[in-house]
This record gives structure tokens, C-alpha cells and sequence, in this order.
């Protein structure tokens, strides 16, 4: 995956030094919960993070072998804790995620 923080953009100029400071301590996480760092690139208008591959919840859900809804329910409930947990993460992977989907 590959997520962009925009240095330019006019809102995120105030947490720039936070978000130097973010990917730091990125390259140091080694957690199962935690998307692992690959690379970075820094230039003066963007940092550019490189994580492994993720496959999308929704996509392993439809090709999975069990047609049992409880299981289903219970991935799914696994998911939402899962991204639940993510929201702890540093304010820098945080911004990134709502820039991509913004």
C-alpha cells in the first residue's frame, strides 16, 4: 500500500513537525496489529509511505470457504476490531488514511 501525506495542503501545515516525527516512530513499530513499514520517500511537497500488501476484509470474507453466518459474523466483528484498534496509531497514519479517502 502506499499512502500520501501532502505537505502543501494548506490544513497541514501545523502538523508537518508531527507527522516527521510519526513516521519515525513508524520505522521502529514491529507489531502483528500494525502494517509493516517498507519505505519511505520524502520530498518538499509530499512523505510517501510504502507498507505491505493487505488483502480488504470484504474480499476475504467473499472467498471464503464458510457459507456459516456466525463465522461471518464473527470476521466481521474481528474487522471492526481490528480497524478499531488502528485508530491508536500515530496522528501521522491517521492523516494519510483520511487524505486517501478524502
Amino acid at each position: 500500500l502506499l499512502f500520501e501525506y501532502d505537505l502543501t495542503h494548506p490544513l497541514n501545515k501545523s502538523t508537518i513537525p508531527l507527522a516527521r516525527n510519526s513516521l519515525r516512530k513508524l520505522r521502529t513499530i514491529r507489531h502483528p496489529d500494525v502494517l509493516r513499514y517498507i519505505d519511505v520517500v520524502e520530498s518538499d511537497s509530499a512523505i510517501c509511505i510504502t507498507t505491505e500488501r493487505v488483502r480488504p476484509l470484504p474480499l476475504a470474507l467473499s472467498q471464503s470457504s464458510s457459507n456459516v453466518p456466525r463465522e461471518r459474523e464473527d470476521w466481521l466483528i474481528w474487522g471492526l476490531h481490528q480497524i478499531s484498534v488502528r485508530i491508536v496509531l500515530p496522528v501521522c497514519v491517521q492523516a494519510l488514511i483520511a487524505d486517501l479517502l478524502s
